[in-house]
């Protein structure tokens, strides 16, 4: 829930204006200048954490996250990934 809810914010409404227009073009400048502002948001809201680790993870998930939003013209593959992301690092390879 945690993992749609993430992508509904920060892919969401953020980028639908930039998945609209790469309709044919998917590496668009404007779109990947946006994908870039949004991914270092993610990454600011991050940092209140004091983790430089996790800011650039966040930075590179959101990026990673926010491209396949606009390639897919979906939120769905960025929601499967992110959730498959938290389960791995929550349950199969948690961080110490």
């Amino acid at each position: 829930m945690l993992s749609l809810c993430e992508v509904f914010v920060w892919r969401g409404r953020p980028l639908s204006d930039a998945a609209d227009a790469t309709a044919s073009d998917p590496l668009h400048g404007r779109a990947v200048a946006r994908l870039a502002a949004v991914a270092l948001l993610y990454e600011a809201a991050t940092l209140a954490s004091r983790s430089l680790l996790l800011g650039a993870v966040a930075a590179g998930c959101g990026f990673s996250w926010g491209l396949l939003r606009i390639a897919g013209r979906s939120l769905w593959p960025a929601v499967l990934t992110h959730a498959a992301w938290d389960l791995t690092v929550v349950v199969v390879w948690p961080l110490a």
